[in-house]
């Protein structure tokens, strides 16, 4: 990879720039699509499911989080 390309990857999720700018023009036009072909109710579903999984996946916490609450409801049945 070259230096211009890796300074595109790292730009792709920083708001403002214009990789994001593309990045969030590719997405809009997916949606788009997917809401003219499958309808907007599934769309919706679908992006819905999408934005779970991120959080999901992003959220740090989480994992200590569903932890503490496993660790809770077995204490409770032993």
């Amino acid at each position: 990879m070259s230096r211009e390309s890796d300074g595109f990857w790292k730009d792709i999720l920083r708001p403002g720039t214009a990789a994001c700018a593309l990045l969030c023009a590719l997405i809009g036009v997916a949606v788009a699509l997917m809401a003219l072909f499958i309808g907007f109710w599934k769309t919706l579903l679908i992006v819905l499911f999408f934005a779970a999984g991120w959080f999901i996946g992003k959220a740090a916490w989480l994992h200590e989080w569903l932890r503490a609450i496993g660790e809770r409801i077995a204490g409770r049945r032993g």
